[in-house]
């Protein structure tokens, strides 16, 4: 890989549609780094016609890169976006302007190679966005993230902060994916609620919701919004207790409890699925993650914790010292 340095220059680079890595930046020998260094990169974006992704297909692999100011463009159309990775060596403490991240399986990912590291790096604004109707559709689909963290059998990813950065879409099954990474901090990040702002009926003296094409399953957290019912709080998560046609659920309290019934009709309402954090055993139990002051309040992020989901008491996030619900 060699790093790529853009001064005043405007142009767009886009790769063929078979190739499968776009653009590589740092260093491409293993325990070797670059270092101090000063990049801006042009748009990466996938040539061809923009509706399917490419299998193994990469924007940018950033490698073995130390203490430099990365700036990316826009990276679209690729199954990873951006790949931060070591290998013999890591990529650590630079400061990154993500830029906007589009149309990806898994949007930024930071995972070391064998003997690497991804640590201590500080990402700056920018935003990560997908879309629904790209490469076949759908919500919270099996394998889609905007962010993936992952240090699982080789070295933790640890010591990253994220300033500032949009979440956007609700197309991933987990927004972030935090697999053996600890002491990860999200500070002042946007994240937009998911699947958002759908109308939401209530019928009186029923446990009925109606909501058209709801795409629930039980198990499901749900949070609500605007004028709700009496027996409803806003921004308060909610789980799926029966989901008895395509049009109409019920609600309960806590996962597992009793339907709620409502006492009025209620037309004003509206629900939302929140953007769901994926914890392993290994990074709740190691270290804390902090999600501090997001342009969403935290409670309407919903956390998998070990395979049990929860939602946090404060702002503080996860760690194994504070109250979950």
């Amino acid at each position: 890989m060699r790093s790529h340095r853009r001064q005043n220059d405007a142009r767009t680079f886009r790769v063929i549609p078979l190739r499968l890595r776009g653009a590589g930046v740092g260093h491409d020998v293993s325990g070797s780094i670059l270092q101090t260094a000063d990049i801006t990169l042009p748009d990466i974006i996938k040539a061809g016609p923009p509706t399917a992704l490419t299998a193994a297909s990469v924007g940018v692999v950033v490698q073995n890169l130390y203490s430099s100011r990365l700036a990316f463009g826009r990276t679209a159309y690729f199954e990873t976006g951006i790949h931060l990775t070591g290998l013999g060596n890591g990529t650590a403490y630079n400061q990154v302007h993500l830029g906007w991240v589009s149309y990806a399986k898994v949007s930024v990912k930071l995972s070391p190679g064998a003997g690497g590291w991804v640590n201590q790096n500080t990402f700056i604004a920018g935003g990560i966005q997908q879309s629904p109707g790209f490469d076949g559709g759908g919500y919270r689909r099996t394998g889609w993230k905007h962010l993936h963290l992952d240090g699982a059998g080789i070295n933790g990813v640890n010591g990253n902060t994220f300033v500032g950065v949009s979440f956007e879409g609700d197309v991933s099954a987990n927004c972030i994916d935090i697999r053996q990474a600890t002491q990860n901090t999200f500070y002042g990040c946007r994240f937009e609620t998911g699947r958002a702002g759908r109308a939401v009926a209530t019928a009186a003296a029923s446990t009925t919701l109606t909501l058209t094409a709801h795409g629930f399953v039980t198990g499901d957290m749900v949070v609500f919004g605007g004028t709700v019912p009496a027996e409803l709080k806003v921004n308060v998560p909610y789980w799926v207790t029966s989901a008895p046609t395509a049009d109409t659920l019920t609600v309960a309290a806590a996962k597992g409890g009793t339907a709620i019934t409502f006492a009025a009709a209620v037309s004003t309402g509206q629900v939302f699925q929140p953007h769901r954090i994926n914890v392993d055993a290994a990074s709740y139990s190691s270290g804390e993650i902090h999600f501090i002051d997001s342009a969403v309040n935290v409670k309407t992020l919903e956390f998998v914790v070990q395979g049990t989901i929860w939602w946090c008491t404060d702002k503080c996030g996860i760690c194994p010292a504070r109250g979950m619900k």
